[in-house]
């Protein structure tokens, strides 16, 4: 049996960040919104300033049908900030 800790990283990262787009593809129809959020996560990942990130996802995820994509966006932050970012996000863990 093949075991989800035996696949590789990269595959994970590549299945989890497919599994995001299409949530973002189906919450979010304006591509510029679409743009952002992707331009937001980039930067991100270079900074790792995860309250600029929470701030700036909450100007695109700013109606309630769009909250599911905090928990979407969640495995693409690393484990360390992980605990902050919930406690940084809405639905009904903080702010």
């Amino acid at each position: 049996m093949c075991y989800i800790s035996d696949w590789p990283k990269r595959f994970l990262k590549i299945l989890l960040l497919h599994l995001s787009c299409n949530k973002v593809e189906l919450l979010i129809e304006n591509e510029a919104e679409k743009d952002y959020l992707y331009d937001v996560l980039r930067m991100y990942h270079q900074s790792m300033d995860l309250p600029v990130l929470v701030g700036d996802l909450k100007l695109v995820i700013n109606e309630p049908i769009r909250l599911p994509l905090f928990d979407a966006i969640r495995p693409l932050i690393p484990l360390k900030h992980q605990v902050e970012y919930d406690l940084l996000t809405p639905r009904g863990r903080g702010s």
